[in-house]
């Protein structure tokens, strides 16, 4: 992997990169291949017999490339070790959630000095206050998904989830932008950016930290 970190970013490299963080499920038919049993594929669009691995993509102005990856191994198959052994798995293998699978991958791009300037990723990732937190700690932004009900420190030190913060902007603070091409031109939708309280630590009372907003233009709710 190091080789290929390595053949991206001379040939794609930018201070502007993107770090994109997803999954993705490779649909089986036994019961044999390491981490496979019945999970959401996002493949297949529902649960189906797979393995699911999680991949870190680099994207620049001038393309974009997988730089890592990470088969996904539920914690029943590291508990059953004869079955982990007949699939190979090492004995030393401990189970890692998908977050956490992401973090190692953009920890090693980081050490490996990968140039970008943030993290982007659904709510499998943004969900996950550890993954947040410790991006904050290596001075890392992010544009990472988190689902509606995710609690948030607003307005006074209160949290409230996301979907009640969403509520309270003003119809004037909404803008209207594209969200990238489409077949039938932009993709246009309502934008908003709520700031948000933090209990930050001295040292990193300088970032901001903001709730992203989009909704559709036909549908408001």
């Amino acid at each position: 992997m190091s080789v290929l970190r390595g053949y991206v970013v001379e040939q794609i490299g930018s201070p502007e990169g993107i770090l994109i963080v997803d999954e993705t499920g490779f649909l089986k038919k036994g019961d044999q291949s390491a981490g496979v049993q019945r999970q959401y594929s996002g493949t297949a669009g529902r649960v189906e017999n797979c393995q699911i691995g999680v991949f870190l993509s680099y994207a620049t102005a001038s393309g974009s490339a997988f730089i890592d990856g990470r088969l996904y191994l539920p914690k029943d198959w590291l508990e059953d070790r004869q079955r982990s052994q007949l699939a190979g798995i090492p004995k030393q293998t401990k189970f890692a959630t998908k977050p956490e699978l992401a973090r190692q991958m953009i920890q090693k791009a980081i050490e490996e000095k990968v140039p970008f300037s943030w993290v982007t990723g659904d709510s499998v990732y943004g969900g996950d206050r550890k993954l947040r937190r410790w991006l904050e700690e290596q001075e890392v932004s992010f544009v990472l998904a988190v689902p509606k009900n995710e609690p948030l420190w607003y307005e006074g030190f209160r949290q409230l989830p996301a979907s009640e913060i969403a509520q309270q902007v003003q119809p004037k603070d909404w803008q209207q932008l594209s969200a990238g091409e489409g077949a039938k031109g932009p993709r246009l939708y309502h934008w908003a950016v709520v700031p948000l309280w933090r209990l930050q630590i001295q040292e990193e009372a300088h970032f901001g930290h903001y709730l992203l907003l989009r909704r559709s233009l036909e549908d408001p709710h």
